[in-house]
């Protein structure tokens, strides 16, 4: 009995470990062999045959192989979350980040809220036929945004004037 939930418990792990990858429903699918190797092994072979016990372990096999194979591609099925504080784009930590901009690839912290990650990587990221999507939305990547900030800081770095009622700073003689 314990050895049935401890493949369970592993089959699942794998479905967990390898979620939204191959690796994690050929676990699934594969750990069905064993039990309808064992189970038609202990039928088959019985050293002493009772009438109707094939029908019972036939009946617990399948809902034992049914519960592996539903829960594991439940778990298989589920997508693959970062970091909480991480670049949607890249995986850096963002955490403290300040600045507004993730400073590994350029990305706008306000846009990761509306990024979607295809793959790693912000020129990934990016559909085939480059940065307009099929939605005919924009993303700029990391060199315009950059220029975009550079030229908008530009031309707001002007001389910082007092409030005509502010008091004049004495200066030291």
């Amino acid at each position: 009995m314990v050895f049935l939930l401890a493949y369970a418990f592993a089959v699942w792990y794998i479905a967990f470990r390898y979620r939204r990858r191959w690796p994690a429903f050929v676990a699934v699918f594969a750990s069905l062999q064993p039990v309808g190797m064992l189970t038609y092994a202990s039928v088959n072979h019985l050293s002493v045959r009772l009438d109707g016990e094939e029908l019972v372990i036939y009946g617990l096999a399948g809902a034992y192989a049914a519960l592996l194979l539903s829960l594991g591609l439940f778990i298989a099925i589920q997508p693959r979350r970062g970091p909480e504080h991480a670049c949607r784009a890249c995986d850096y930590d963002l955490h403290g980040n300040t600045s507004g901009l993730c400073p590994e690839c350029g990305l706008p912290l306000d846009d990761q809220r509306r990024f979607v990650r295809l793959r790693h990587g912000p020129q990934a990221a990016q559909p085939p036929d480059g940065p307009e999507s099929s939605l005919g939305v924009r993303l700029a990547t990391s060199s315009e945004f950059r220029e975009r900030v550079r030229t908008s800081t530009s031309a707001s770095t002007d001389t910082i004037t007092a409030p005509a009622n502010a008091a004049p700073i004495a200066t030291p003689q």
